[in-house]
């Protein structure tokens, strides 16, 4: 979909969302502020960090084929991010994942499927809004049994069972500043040493992008270019690149995903 087209479409959405509260005053326009938010911040945000194409970052990405669901929710990552993800999974072919934010388990789902052997961990508040069931989509499926569901505040979680184990991680929580600085940190100190580390929502949410932006001050943290995802890939080069050595657009296009991932 074009820019443009986009636009009008957002633009038709958010006209009967003020219609619908207009009609039911009750609803407080909360709904409406989290649409405008969610779609009109693409408009304005630009990332801070460099930002690479896919393919530049996903050897063999032209010819990689990776099956994903296209049913999505608002929540969701969108079916193409959730391709980039697969494709990323598959190439760094970690042994264990580490998501934030649950949510229905879309992408948790996913993640265990493109990787076979892999144990993964995927963390959600205690309590949901009622509207959704916390890991629906992979409940009942055969991979269930390698899905490790935790429950908690994520910024008041023990973590250090897992302390340098995780190969992957995935960032998809709490949006405010707080929450998502908190789970960065978290994060590095799960990290295994050569280990993916990807955010969502990147673009989208201040908060998400503050956090992400003052840790790319130190390491080569990347914008994926057509997605809201910013990456990290640890590792020898990555701390090169973080002092400055090398030629950093080449060197990031080559170690984040490197060529021997996994």
């Amino acid at each position: 979909m074009s820019s443009s087209a986009k636009f009008l479409s957002t633009l038709g959405r958010f006209a009967g969302e003020v219609g619908t509260d207009l009609i039911k005053p009750s609803r407080k326009l909360g709904y409406l502020r989290r649409w405008m938010w969610l779609n009109y911040t693409w408009i304005s945000r630009q990332p801070s960090i460099p930002s690479l194409a896919p393919a530049a970052l996903i050897p063999g990405l032209k010819s990689m084929v990776v099956p994903v669901e296209l049913r999505f929710g608002m929540w969701n990552v969108t079916p193409l991010e959730l391709y980039y993800l697969a494709c990323l999974a598959r190439v760094a072919n970690p042994r264990t994942f580490f998501e934030f934010g649950t949510y229905d388990g879309a992408s948790t789902w996913q993640l265990a499927k493109t990787c076979p052997e892999a144990q993964v961990y995927t963390i959600d508040l205690p309590q949901n809004e009622g509207h959704f069931q916390v890991g629906s989509r992979f409940l009942g499926q055969p991979e269930a049994s390698r899905i490790h569901s935790l429950r908690g505040d994520s910024t008041k979680f023990d973590y250090s069972p897992y302390a340098g184990k995780m190969d992957f991680i995935f960032i998809d929580g709490g949006h405010d500043y707080d929450v998502a600085a908190s789970d960065t940190q978290s994060a590095l100190k799960m990290a295994s040493p050569d280990a993916v580390i990807l955010w969502h929502d990147y673009l989208t949410f201040s908060g998400v992008k503050r956090a992400v932006d003052e840790l790319s001050r130190t390491q080569p943290v990347v914008h994926i270019k057509g997605t809201e995802f910013a990456l990290l890939r640890l590792g020898k080069s990555a701390q090169q690149l973080a002092s400055g050595q090398g030629n950093q657009t080449q060197d990031r296009a080559t170690w984040l995903i490197g060529e021997s991932g996994g």
